[in-house]
């Protein structure tokens, strides 16, 4: 059964003229990106049980804020620099960040361990001349 939802109130980061459906697909992509439900960033209203999506009462919803300050600057300050370039496909890559770019699906972004490396030692010396 789908609801219709609420309008939105509280918007700080995203337009406050946002579609519902736009906006609807933002937070999927937060679920999706970090592998959880609304409730995750949304306090649940005591009374009727469901998420307020107003509420700023969790500090999850306040990082989420500042997560998507932060991914903006990137894409729109620092990777517009990037000089583009194209997939052996031959179609052009423009680098993104998005929230799964670290979160890889999980709540807390997983810890980078990398792969045990396949030689031993440091790297062979240049030929000498």
């Amino acid at each position: 059964m789908h609801h219709e939802m609420p309008k939105p109130t509280n918007l700080q980061i995203l337009p406050k003229d946002i579609s519902t459906k736009d906006l609807m697909a933002v937070m999927h992509d937060f679920t999706g990106d970090l592998g959880v439900h609304c409730t995750f960033c949304h306090e649940v209203n005591a009374q009727t049980h469901k998420p307020d999506f107003a509420s700023d009462a969790k500090h999850e919803k306040v990082a989420a804020r500042v997560m998507m300050q932060m991914t903006h600057e990137i894409n729109t300050k620092y990777l517009a620099e990037l000089p583009h370039h194209e997939h052996a496909e031959g179609t052009e890559h423009e680098a993104r960040v998005s929230c799964s770019t670290c979160h890889q699906g999980h709540p807390e972004p997983p810890k980078f361990t990398p792969p045990p490396e396949e030689h031993h030692g440091p790297p062979p010396a240049p030929p000498s001349n």
